[in-house]
């Protein structure tokens, strides 16, 4: 769109907004994946409802995952944040640079991201919290153990490489000058990046400029004076632990904790008409009612898209194939007669060229 309402410079940045966070996709989720294969190495289930804790056995997954979380969520200093914010710079540029009815385009994909981004923050914390907090809801994930250190190297490597794109990437923006170049004209790497690469800017008269070395410094800072509080104070007062309050009842135990199922509610509620989940209590009484003896709850979500969608379209594609199978009848008289047609057709089809 950019490109055909002439302006190149915002195409270039959307162009390189694009192809950055594809491939920040591309690193970040591999941690992901490398993750979760050490919780499943770990634990030896992939339910997730049989989890929790691992954070106290495996350390550094926990981190490393965390750092994954983080970047595709999209929120900073990582390098998620920073392909998401160019983004938003060309959909806000575009907003005032477009005629009347094209311009609506924008600020609705603005939209669209700012709710898949915050759909995928509400996700990895589901996933970090209920694999990696709490306590253990299985003997597995009690027993859990950090895995090996070719595995943790793995998960290391793309983990730093989350840090550097996001931190340095006025560093690897250049690199992207030769598909811009290439496909709009125009190298615009110069005007994205300043102070040494250390603050990104779109470009644009009133586009904004951030920095997300300077980001990470601020949160370092902030985090030094409570540290800091906590070590002074610690040395002055004399310490003592206690159990964890639980409301007065007689100890706190994994029943007690959130599920994968109930973290994700409120999202299910909020897409009802679109997941339409269904739920039923069965409860047994003895005596009175207000006294059963046993409650059974079940709940489903209705796999919309396949239902509705992918079911109806195989059903016609098998219909469909079952109605060709009467051309392969087994019979080698009308296989010749196949060929036989083809060929006539292809010699008319010939003929008429």
């Amino acid at each position: 769109m950019f490109r055909s309402f002439g302006h190149p410079h915002l195409a270039a940045l959307a162009l390189i907004a694009g192809l950055y966070h594809a491939m920040n996709h591309a690193l970040f989720k591999c941690l992901l994946f490398l993750g979760a294969g050490s919780i499943v190495h770990a634990t030896g289930t992939r339910n997730m409802e049989r989890m929790g804790g691992l954070i106290r056995g495996m350390p550094v997954t926990a981190l490393f995952f965390l750092i994954g979380a983080v970047a595709i969520s999209g929120l900073p200093p990582v390098n998620g944040f920073v392909s998401e914010w160019l983004t938003y710079q060309a959909l806000l540029a575009g907003f005032g640079t477009t005629p009347s009815l094209a311009r609506v385009m924008f600020p609705v994909a603005g939209s669209l991201l700012a709710l898949t981004a915050a759909l995928a923050s509400a996700c990895f914390v589901k996933a970090f919290g209920i694999t990696f907090l709490a306590l253990p809801r299985s003997e597995e994930a009690g027993k859990a153990r950090e895995v090996s250190l070719s595995m943790r190297f793995g998960m290391g490597v793309l983990a730093a490489g989350r840090i550097v794109l996001g931190l340095g990437a006025g560093w690897f923006l250049p690199a992207f000058d030769a598909v811009t170049e290439q496909a709009m004209g125009i190298r615009v790497s110069s005007t994205l990046v300043a102070a040494n690469g250390f603050v990104l800017s779109a470009g644009t008269a009133r586009s904004g400029t951030v920095s997300t070395a300077g980001i990470a410094a601020m949160m370092i800072l902030i985090s030094i004076v409570p540290a800091l509080l906590l070590l002074v104070l610690g040395r002055r007062s004399r310490r003592s632990t206690g159990p964890t309050w639980d409301c007065g009842l007689p100890g706190l135990t994994a029943d007690n904790e959130y599920t994968a199922t109930a973290f994700s509610k409120p999202l299910r509620m909020i897409f009802s008409a679109l997941y339409r989940p269904r739920r039923e209590i069965q409860a047994e009484f003895d005596i009175s009612p207000y006294y059963p003896t046993a409650i059974r709850f079940e709940s489903e979500i209705e796999p919309t898209f396949e239902k509705r969608l992918y079911e109806p379209v195989k059903e016609r594609i098998l219909a469909l194939a079952g109605r060709m199978r009467a051309v392969q009848a087994g019979s080698i008289h009308a296989y010749l007669a196949y060929i036989f047609v083809t060929l006539i057709l292809l010699l008319l089809y010939g003929a008429r060229g």
